[in-house]
């Protein structure tokens, strides 16, 4: 699972043990056989236990993702776009959809067609929202590859979508050269670079390219019908290799749509006197920066700060000169500013909203970060994954609850089910959850198998996510079924590693914690955790940790395969750790 936005895979086991009519010891009902037993073709599921939004369905119009971007920038075409934090280039809207034009009618030009896949290895730069409009304006389809990875990781990305363009930066040129030497479709490579002295050879440079003098006027854009494929973000992989996600411009414009309803979200239209400013670290390739961040935010006319690197220091800089009025926060971002004894206020003065999306966070963690903040501020946070185009629940603006990842999106169902019965149950009882919606993926690329075990067969997304809603059909996450321990006493009992890490975390000499299974002769798995040490608290000792979950936890959830401190956890680009990496090292 991806967690994106508003994303959260949000838990907090204080809560769940507190609520009546929830009982972790029900996580017991699981099956542990197999890597994951589920009943297809199940009976009927009952009309009320099918949940829905709270709120009515919207319209969500067929047309393509471009459309509803730049619908409506009349009304803000004078206002900046995006402004890079670290250079200061800048475009307005007006500029930025002549750019975005320019970029598609360059491609179409250079003889590229409909259909043909061009893929952005680029960090958060101002040019990266108008190559990835423009691509899709001239109805070529894209790829979005994370900077950060090892060349091996994007060669493998780039064999499996087959680019025919590559746009990246001089810096990474020779990194994404040799990793596209296998990729026999790929000729052209494009450099978007602060200066034109940096422009490397052998590559078309993106400001050249848009600044063509002839043959614009006679390229014709192509119709683009809503659920044409426009992008293939891949998935973080954090339980198991990155999978490509096809998504249509249907599925783009749903999320959108669904995300901006007014219940759901606070950000206002750009007018004459006011416009709305975040500042983005999230990387653009990651669904939540990519949907959330820049395609929702765009449609209302904000003005976007790009921050290329996550560079804490930067960031501060950049919320300071541009008065952020929204953040969007990843976990190691929130507990960085939650770290700071206190914020002036002419750093987040102005800041209305907080979006998370990370990986779990207890909601202690996040009433010490809000505690920073004006008590106006509202906390937003969800779930969902690469597969649903980023978000299938938000909490409301209109509401204070934490604890919790929201109701449902409009127009998206949702049950949760028993996952050897396959029969859907009621509120409080913890299950797989299953998704369907417009913004649930067309499926996967090239990868026919993984994406029959991704639906059931009445058309159910299967997430792989365990959790349950309660009676005002909020949902909570507890973990990943596949990340759950298999403990052996007596009979098989589950361990969720997500409530020994949390406990873990809770101690003041924790900075991070991450729970796996690991072989044991008698008990079949038994949990392990390997934790980062806070700096101040380097005599934190072995002992201190297995006494705390003695005492907090029964026998069968205690760290039986002991405790190993490590300077730091796999995580992928947005900060969600990669337990799979832990667990294939540990047996």
């Amino acid at each position: 699972m991806t967690s994106c936005i508003l994303l959260s895979r949000q838990l907090s086991f204080r809560a769940l043990i507190h609520t009546s009519c929830v009982r972790l010891d029900s996580l017991t009902n699981i099956p542990m056989t197999g890597s994951k037993l589920r009943a297809r073709g199940c009976s009927i599921t009952p009309a009320h236990r099918i949940i829905r939004c709270p709120y009515p369905d919207i319209e969500i119009p067929r047309i393509p993702i471009t459309e509803l971007v730049w619908g409506r920038i009349a009304q803000w075409q004078d206002k900046p776009a995006l402004t890079c934090g670290v250079t200061g280039r800048r475009y307005t809207y007006a500029e930025a959809r002549d750019v975005a034009h320019r970029f598609g009618a360059a491609l179409l030009n250079q003889g590229f067609k409909k259909g043909d896949l061009v893929a952005l290895c680029l960090p958060n730069v101002p040019e990266y929202p108008l190559i990835f409009l423009g691509t899709l304006e001239a109805g070529l389809s894209l790829t979005a590859i994370n900077t950060h990875y090892s060349e091996e990781k994007i060669s493998s990305l780039l064999v499996s979508s087959s680019p025919k363009v590559i746009v990246t930066t001089p810096e990474l040129i020779v990194k994404v050269r040799k990793a596209a030497k296998d990729v026999p479709s790929c000729h052209t490579f494009i450099t978007v670079a602060n200066s034109s002295d940096e422009h490397p050879q052998g590559c078309l440079s993106f400001s050249q390219f848009v600044e063509q003098k002839t043959g614009f006027d006679s390229v014709k854009f192509p119709d683009i019908n809503p659920n044409d494929l426009a992008v293939i973000p891949y998935t973080n992989g954090t339980t198991g290799p990155a999978k490509g996600v096809k998504l249509s411009h249907f599925n783009l414009v749903a999320n959108v749509r669904q995300i901006t309803h007014e219940a759901f979200d606070q950000g206002r239209d750009a007018t004459e006197s006011f416009q709305e400013v975040i500042v983005v670290v999230v990387p653009m390739s990651h669904i939540f920066g990519m949907v959330v961040v820049m395609l929702a935010r765009m449609c209302l006319g904000t003005h976007i700060i790009t921050v290329p690197n996550p560079d804490p220091k930067i960031y501060i800089k950049c919320l300071s000169e541009h008065k952020s009025t929204v953040l969007g926060l990843t976990t190691s971002l929130m507990f960085y500013l939650a770290s700071f004894r206190t914020l002036p206020y002419d750093l987040l003065g102005d800041v209305h909203t907080v979006m998370y999306g990370g990986s779990p966070i207890a909601s202690d963690n996040v009433a010490t970060f809000m505690a920073r903040l004006k008590p106006s501020v509202v906390f937003q946070q969800g779930y969902g994954m690469t597969e649903t185009t980023s978000a299938v629940t938000q909490t409301s603006r209109w509401e204070r609850k934490l604890g919790t990842c929201g109701y449902l999106v409009p127009n998206t169902q949702a049950k949760v089910i028993d996952t050897e019965t396959g029969v859907a149950l009621g509120s409080g009882h913890i299950g797989e959850i299953l998704v369907k919606g417009p913004q649930v993926m067309m499926g996967y690329l090239n990868n026919e198998a993984a994406q029959m075990n991704k639906f059931d067969e009445e058309g159910w997304l299967i997430t792989g996510d365990l959790g349950f809603y309660d009676d005002e059909h909020c949902f909570h996450i507890v973990d990943r079924l596949d990340d759950l321990i298999h403990v052996t006493v007596m009979h098989t009992l589950p361990v969720a590693p997500a409530e020994i890490e949390e406990l873990l975390r809770a101690h003041p000499g924790v900075a991070e914690a991450a729970v796996v299974g690991v072989k044991d002769p008698e008990a079949g798995e038994v949990p392990r955790a390997f934790v980062v040490r806070r700096p101040t608290f380097y005599r934190l000792t072995e002992q201190e940790l297995l006494d705390l979950i003695v005492q907090k936890l029964p026998p069968y959830k205690r760290l039986s395969g002991g405790v190993k401190f490590v300077d730091s956890l796999p995580k992928t680009p947005t900060g969600n750790v990669q337990r799979f990496h832990l667990k294939e090292n540990s047996n």
